[in-house]
């Protein structure tokens, strides 16, 4: 939009009118943000019309681009540009605009957005929810679909369900949809998001009372709190699929399910989440040790038992894609697991010339994709496999925003950028303030580093998720080892737990 076809019109405290051209740039963006009392909402240029009560060039405000207050949107049209006056009803807003740098980024960025890619199947009012309701001090807690996870109400627990891992989500909900987050990120990560990803990150966050009775809640899991009719899946068939049962509906190969446990073995808790559910059963002592704590943490829960593949040719395959309404898979990338060498895990990796990779996983991407279209499902999903070399096996299927799905939908535009590698590490501890680690993220040129959350831990330190871009999974991981302030170098799961 050049600058010439946007008239900014600002009054003084005085209410004299003057004419006012922010940042004296050569174009706007076809939108900003502006600051209500809550929260930053994402706007159209074209919808609002702006006031000042002050001049920014005469008081000296060199912020004041970012800084300048306008009227609500629609609350004054074309025709009554003239007429402002003092029944004209100010609003505490501010309004944002990008720096020419996140505009080039906006304008050539292949980054993938659940907006983009819900556009078609949820209306304009959909509200985008990033945490999954659990059965501790969670924002949401469920009774009927419950899922199977961690316990503990620590400090780190709690940060880590209502920060760190919702926080992860909230830069590819994209500018279309609305967001919930019971806690919101600081700022200064979300401008540290801008500024390595574009504007589009921002979150436009929302009320759950600000929704009505048309809202189109988009859930990673049945959420008992929210009214049923309106969550995107219907909660019955959602957690249909969210059960490590649904697998063996699906018409690929897979592991043996066993009625008794026959060691070596995998037991798993049906609604199990992030690993923590899942315990690969070697000797009779771990069995007993398994036994032990499903009894002590979920005693009701349903268990499944399968035979344990071995001899892999990596320690595990995952694809992550979109399946809209219709059935169609309209967006995949594949990333593999990596370890160091005492087994725990590093995170996943994406690489950029992974064609036989996304051969491997191209069958089961279709055939998980139909399976979740014939119960209802739509949406973001992924599915892990264990590969020996000759075969792949099934073993899981998430259908909702997967831990790894960020590092996927960067993958492409880190591509563009010349970057050949990324990984995504499990969930950190990492020394120093938010500041400071973003600071510190920032001054790396040897690669990318996008810090995707960061919640505040008791002692001073940060628990984090951080995506790495490079040239070499070497290069990646040396970044992560001696750039990074981690205070450990090895996954919080080990991989008997994972």
């Amino acid at each position: 939009m050049k600058t010439s076809n946007l008239a900014f019109f600002a009054v003084t405290v005085q209410l004299i009118t003057t004419v006012f051209t922010p940042l004296g740039a050569k174009h706007y963006p076809q939108y900003a943000y502006i600051w209500g009392t809550d929260d930053w909402q994402y706007t159209n240029l074209t919808d609002i019309r702006y006031h000042f009560t002050s001049n920014p060039e005469k008081d000296g405000d060199t912020n004041v681009p970012n800084t300048i207050q306008c009227t609500e949107r629609n609350d004054i049209n074309n025709q009554d540009i003239d007429n402002i006056g003092s029944n004209t009803p100010m609003m505490d807003y501010r309004l944002w605009v990008p720096t020419q740098k996140e505009l080039e980024i906006e304008e050539s960025s292949r980054l993938v957005t659940m907006s983009d890619l819900f556009r078609k199947d949820i209306p304009a009012n959909g509200v985008f929810i990033t945490e999954v309701p659990r059965s501790v001090k969670s924002f949401f807690t469920n009774y009927k679909y419950v899922a199977h996870c961690g316990l503990s109400k620590s400090n780190r627990n709690m940060v880590a369900i209502r920060m760190a891992m919702p926080h992860r989500i909230l830069p590819f909900v994209g500018p279309d949809l609305k967001v919930f987050s019971s806690v919101k990120p600081p700022e200064i990560l979300v401008r540290h998001w801008e500024r390595k990803l574009g504007s589009r990150v921002r979150p436009r966050f929302t009320c759950l009372t600000k929704s009505h009775g048309n809202t189109t809640y988009v859930c990673p899991y049945p959420i008992e709190q929210l009214p049923l009719h309106q969550q995107h899946v219907e909660p019955d068939a959602y957690y249909k699929v969210l059960s490590k049962r649904f697998v063996s509906e699906v018409d690929v190969t897979q592991p043996k399910i066993f009625t008794n446990a026959t060691i070596p073995c995998v037991v798993k808790l049906t609604h199990g989440m992030g690993g923590t559910a899942v315990f690969l059963i070697t000797n009779e002592t771990e069995l007993q040790l398994t036994q032990s704590k499903i009894m002590t943490t979920h005693p009701d829960a349903d268990l499944i038992v399968t035979e344990m593949i071995t001899d892999l040719e990596s320690p595990e395959y995952s694809a992550h894609f979109f399946v809209d309404k219709s059935g169609n898979v309209t967006w995949w990338e594949v990333v593999e697991l990596i370890e160091d060498a005492n087994g725990h895990s590093i995170g996943t990796m994406w690489t950029k010339n992974n064609g036989r990779l996304r051969q491997i996983m191209e069958p089961f991407v279709n055939k998980v994709a139909q399976a979740l279209h014939q119960n209802g499902y739509y949406g973001p999903a992924g599915c892990d496999v264990l590969h020996n070399g000759r075969q792949g096996y099934l073993v899981d299927i998430n259908p909702r925003m997967t831990c790894s799905m960020p590092l996927c939908l960067m993958a492409r535009e880190m591509e563009r950028r010349g970057w050949s590698v990324g990984v995504l590490t499990r969930q950190r501890t990492l020394d120093g303030t938010l500041d400071d680690v973003i600071a510190r993220a920032e001054s790396i040129s040897d690669g990318e580093v996008v810090i995707l959350s960061g919640g505040e831990l008791e002692g001073g330190a940060i628990m984090a998720y951080v995506a790495v871009f490079s040239d070499s999974r070497e290069a990646c991981e040396h970044i992560i080892s001696n750039k990074l302030p981690f205070i450990c170098t090895s996954s919080r799961l080990s991989r008997t737990e994972r």
